[in-house]
């Protein structure tokens, strides 16, 4: 009787520490740039707007799966605009190249109305922050959430891990708008800002 108490208390207590947010550092890193350092030409907008390789270390031992979101801090017409957001990616390797989150993954829509990821493309004036969290959860996801806000519900209660990458972009000359959710014939449905 006791110990069956003692399992459900650990068990409440690791609930309450999630919901809380307490939960491993994970170790995240590119080879693409270095934490507060600018994010290469060839990882936004400006260039084949490539996801970044990150290589992850310190995930718990009881990790499940893994989930992603970048976003842009300092977008300024916009609460957080969402650059990448993916979920359900395997453990292992311990590498993501190119934003391939491997088979059996799922990815959803950023703001730019695109499925995956889609680089940094602010507008003129000073540098954006852009924060890659990776966290480490204790399941698999059952729904696919649609917007940030659902995403981070999904999270609640199994997040076991967690860690940050902060990368800049600025630019000083300005850009056109760019087009979105582009048809097959080549119309254009719909601009967004580039952030």
């Amino acid at each position: 009787m006791k110990l069956s108490l003692r399992l459900l208390a650990f068990g409440i207590g690791a609930m309450l520490l999630a919901a809380c947010g307490a939960s491993t550092d994970i170790g995240v890193r590119s080879p693409a740039f270095d934490d507060g350092k600018i994010i290469p030409v060839e990882n936004t907008c400006d260039g084949a707007d490539t996801a970044p390789t990150l290589t992850l270390d310190n995930l718990p031992k009881n990790t499940k799966s893994l989930a992603i979101l970048v976003d842009d801090i300092d977008a300024p017409k916009h609460r957080a605009f969402v650059h990448w957001m993916a979920w359900n990616i395997p453990t292992s390797p311990l590498t993501i190249v190119g934003g391939d989150t491997a088979s059996g993954s799922l990815q959803g829509k950023n703001s730019f109305n695109r499925i995956g990821y889609s680089g940094p493309c602010p507008d003129p004036g000073p540098k954006h922050h852009y924060v890659f969290t990776v966290y480490a959860l204790n399941t698999l996801l059952t729904k696919a959430p649609q917007s940030r806000d659902a995403f981070k519900s999904a999270l609640r209660f199994h997040v076991i891990g967690k860690g940050t990458l902060t990368g800049t972009y600025q630019i000083s000359s300005p850009r056109p708008a760019m087009r979105v959710n582009q048809p097959a014939n080549g119309t254009s449905v719909g601009t967004v800002s580039p952030q």
